[in-house]
């Protein structure tokens, strides 16, 4: 069992998990299953882009530190659940596509809901723009998946055609 197993085995020990901090620990050390480099760099970038919406949205309440650990539960069975499925993923380009969006799509929707239930009086505006920035980022990390799976379907094209001459070629 590596570290990352073993963190995880930790967390999902229910007598254990109840300490937060060590989710937030995991989660620095958790590796995100994807495509390439460049597919865990964009999702790294728009985790932080959330968690700076969390922050904002939380940062005139007394207990923005336990709203980050509230937080942090959430974004760690976001990406355990986006590894797991990353880990199975066929050759078909359609579960590969959709697995692509899956965790910016989780914490998006986390994020939203998280907010929601912050809502009052006095912050929904706050909350209402914070949110706009959200679908900013949102659609700008859609824009840079979309254009990396065009790259990575265009290369991994190009070298299915190359393998299949390679073998022509020495029959």
């Amino acid at each position: 069992m590596n570290f990352t197993n073993q963190k995880l085995f930790i967390l999902d020990n229910p007598k254990i998990a109840s300490n937060k901090n060590k989710i937030e620990l995991v989660l620095q050390v958790m590796e995100i299953t994807s495509l390439n480099d460049y597919h865990k760099k964009i999702i790294k970038r728009f985790e932080k882009n959330v968690d700076h919406y969390i922050y904002e949205i939380t940062e005139d309440q007394m207990e923005t530190a336990k709203a980050f650990k509230r937080f942090s539960e959430l974004k760690y069975k976001a990406r355990k659940l986006h590894n797991l499925v990353g880990s199975d993923i066929d050759v078909n380009d359609v579960e590969r596509n959709e697995w692509v969006f899956m965790l910016p799509k989780f914490l998006l929707f986390g994020a939203l809901g998280f907010a929601t239930a912050l809502k009052n009086e006095s912050n929904t505006q706050h909350i209402d723009e914070c949110s706009n920035e959200l679908f900013v980022y949102m659609t700008d990390t859609i824009k840079q998946l979309n254009d990396m799976l065009d790259k990575y379907e265009h290369e991994t094209h190009y070298h299915d055609i190359w393998e299949y001459f390679k073998k022509q070629y020495k029959k």
